[in-house]
């Protein structure tokens, strides 16, 4: 009947100890009521996605303005972040799906030299990273790439799961290393990977 006591009992003590020990940190030689805090940074990362085109709040189907709806509303949020925080503790990424509306359609189909004016406003605001959704796939790929390059997103552009048919080759990097310089809260400034 001990044994099956002692060995819960002896479970118990160890799954505590464990949770314990991600709640207090020893530090040799401090005295119990030292209050020195360890320096911290902010970085806020903010995301768009399926802007599709839309770069004002007008929408061309309806022909009214919608409040909740385009870039340039948006562009109002991120500038207000960035000069809360300063830009180098912001990350800008966009989840995909930029093209795809009626504008996107109309400089396609009108001049397909012409840069897509999503892509230049995404410029303007300087990107970190951004993905390409499945309705960029929608227009040639030579068309996306000539629009990534002129716009100058291509260097921020990451796709993990887009290979070339023939060759099984990444057509884009998989992922986009991007650094921050962090002011922590003791005046040091840390970079952040």
């Amino acid at each position: 009947m001990r044994k099956k006591i002692v060995f819960p009992v002896l479970i118990l003590i160890l799954i505590v100890g464990i949770i314990s020990w991600n709640y207090i940190t020893v530090v040799p030689g401090a005295a119990a009521n030292d209050t020195k805090e360890e320096a911290v940074g902010n970085l806020k990362i903010m995301v768009t996605g399926d802007l599709h085109g839309q770069v004002t709040a007008m929408q061309y189907e309806t022909k009214e303005e919608d409040p909740t709806a385009g870039l340039s509303k948006i562009a109002t949020l991120i500038q207000r972040e960035r000069m809360g925080s300063g830009n180098s503790e912001t990350v800008l990424v966009d989840a995909g799906d930029t093209l795809y509306s009626y504008a996107t359609d109309f400089f396609y189909n009108y001049n397909d030299k012409l840069i897509q004016p999503i892509y230049q406003a995404m410029a303007m605001l300087d990107y970190d990273a951004i993905t390409l959704g499945n309705h960029e796939l929608d227009f040639p790929w030579e068309y996306l790439t000539n629009q990534l390059m002129e716009s100058g997103l291509y260097p921020v552009t990451t796709v993990a799961n887009l290979r070339h048919d023939v060759t099984g080759e990444e057509i884009l990097p998989p992922s986009i290393v991007t650094e921050k310089m962090i002011e922590m809260s003791d005046g040091t400034v840390k970079k952040l990977r």
